[in-house]
């Protein structure tokens, strides 16, 4: 019995340009990911870090925030406990604050606490749903530090740095 070799009909097969044009048009759409928590920001608005105005923090260096974020350093210089609030994991705002305070894609982010998890190290930040929240949620916990935009700052707390164009600058 022979067997017949069944090939695709021509108005089938895709012409070479194709594959190139397709390439291109996922190369941009990657591009556009990243675009979003740049553009939230278009207004004018940045992400400031807030803590309590009760806190004893006046400001605090990208070294500090990296390390309070990754649960590494935490008490306060008074002793008290540090409590790192963080928004929901692939939001606008955190991926922007990931990127910019620890250096972390979304997924570095993930692997990094399945990583610390398995060694026996902290947990991670608690996760507030969001910025209206957040605001409040420092404003009235003790040692806790989070972030927002700055169209979500309230009286009742503190600016401790801010990120502005992918960096962590003073307040």
């Amino acid at each position: 019995m022979a067997v017949r070799s069944h090939s695709a009909p021509q108005h089938l097969l895709r012409p070479p340009w194709l594959a190139r044009w397709m390439r291109l048009l996922l190369s941009l759409s990657g591009l556009l990911l990243l675009l979003p928590s740049q553009a939230a920001r278009a207004d004018g608005t940045e992400i400031v870090v807030i803590v309590g105005v009760r806190a004893g923090v006046q400001r605090l260096s990208p070294h500090e925030l990296s390390s309070i974020f990754a649960t590494q350093m935490r008490r306060w210089p008074d002793g008290r406990p540090i409590v790192a609030l963080n928004l929901p994991p692939r939001t606008p705002l955190r991926v922007e604050f990931d990127q910019a305070v620890l250096r972390m894609d979304p997924d570095a982010v993930g692997r990094y606490w399945v990583d610390r998890r398995i060694r026996g190290g902290d947990s991670p930040p608690r996760v507030v749903p969001t910025p209206g929240l957040m605001a409040r949620v420092v404003a009235n916990l003790d040692g806790s530090i989070g972030y927002v935009p700055s169209s979500a700052l309230i009286a009742s707390v503190r600016v401790v740095a801010r990120v502005r164009q992918g960096k962590v600058v003073r307040p």
